[in-house]
């Protein structure tokens, strides 16, 4: 398999994985529905709880990667640069 990657690419690919951070982030949990049960309630708002802290840990997995994304990015302007002949 061959790819071929230019910074562009790699620059779309560092946006995507931020906008998907954010969304991520965005992502409105309903509310607990009232509940008369206490302990149902305490499950319902539990399981929402972990929701949430998945979310948390996705969007922190993707800024990471968009990280990564950005420094092979410079490391390809880099490494572009270098290849030109210079004068």
């Amino acid at each position: 398999m061959q790819l071929s990657v230019d910074t562009a690419v790699l620059g779309g690919l560092m946006g995507g994985v931020r906008d998907t951070a954010a969304a991520a982030r965005d992502v409105a949990l309903p509310a607990p529905p009232p509940c008369e049960d206490m302990g149902a309630a305490d499950a319902v708002g539990a399981l929402l709880a972990v929701c949430r802290e998945q979310l948390e840990a996705l969007a922190g997995s993707l800024t990471m990667m968009a990280a990564l994304v950005e420094t092979a990015r410079v490391d390809y302007v880099r490494a572009e640069n270098q290849a030109v002949p210079h004068r």
